[in-house]
């Protein structure tokens, strides 16, 4: 097991493929960072492959983000339709804005690290409400 696998594994975030639209959109709508360009309905009205992960903690989604993908599903790619796609995190009002912010951060950190793990090229494009590019600055940086 490499090093980015134990880091995967060892998380306390565990991502999930997504197929179910209403669960979706809910959260999608719900999120700072969602927009129509994440929604079920303009996903399967564009061309081409599109998948869907959530991030959850135990049973909590605390984030969510889509790719679109090549024809062989080992790229990640652009789609010239969609302004951004972008990891969306829950909007927790309850939580105290430190802890949120680091909760996001780690989020991220292990997205990038899966999207690194599991396809080959990577493209997305994030929304102006995302916050905090450090995990993706840094990822290799040694």
């Amino acid at each position: 097991m490499n090093s980015i696998e134990k880091k995967i594994k060892d998380s306390k975030f565990k991502i999930y493929e997504e197929n179910s639209d209403s669960l979706w959109d809910k959260f999608v709508n719900e999120s700072v960072q969602g927009s129509l360009f994440s929604q079920s309905i303009f996903l399967k009205n564009t061309t081409g492959q599109f998948i869907r992960y959530f991030v959850k903690k135990g049973n909590e989604i605390k984030a969510a983000f889509n790719l679109f993908l090549s024809e062989d599903s080992i790229n990640s790619k652009s789609n010239p339709l969609a302004i951004h796609n972008s990891l969306m995190f829950v909007n927790d009002l309850s939580q105290k804005k430190i802890k949120s912010k680091k909760e996001q951060y780690e989020i991220t950190n292990l997205v990038v690290h899966f999207l690194a793990s599991k396809y080959k090229d990577i493209y997305i494009s994030l929304s102006p409400h995302f916050e905090d590019l450090r995990p993706f600055l840094w990822f290799n940086y040694h």
